[in-house]
């Protein structure tokens, strides 16, 4: 009795030349990880990528709102 099944190898992702090599770096990771495989998207698909860059804006942005809390509280304006 064969009891053998075929398992699908996923092509690995192949680096595009246009994107930097840390988001080509980032993008293998996240395959080796379990993330998306991004050639097997089907067409139309949706992904939602956040960046560093908004995370350090939201963070700044948290920062800036506490800062003119706190402002007000100790000098308020006449």
């Amino acid at each position: 009795m064969d009891t053998a099944a075929a398992v699908p190898v996923p092509k690995p992702f192949m680096p595009h030349p246009n994107f930097s090599d840390e988001v080509n770096r980032n993008i293998v990771q996240s395959e080796i990880e379990g993330g998306v495989y991004l050639d097997e998207l089907s067409e139309g698909a949706v992904l939602e990528v956040e960046t560093v860059m908004y995370q350090q804006m939201g963070q700044l942005k948290v920062e800036l709102d506490w800062v003119k809390k706190r402002r007000k509280r100790r000098w308020p304006r006449n």
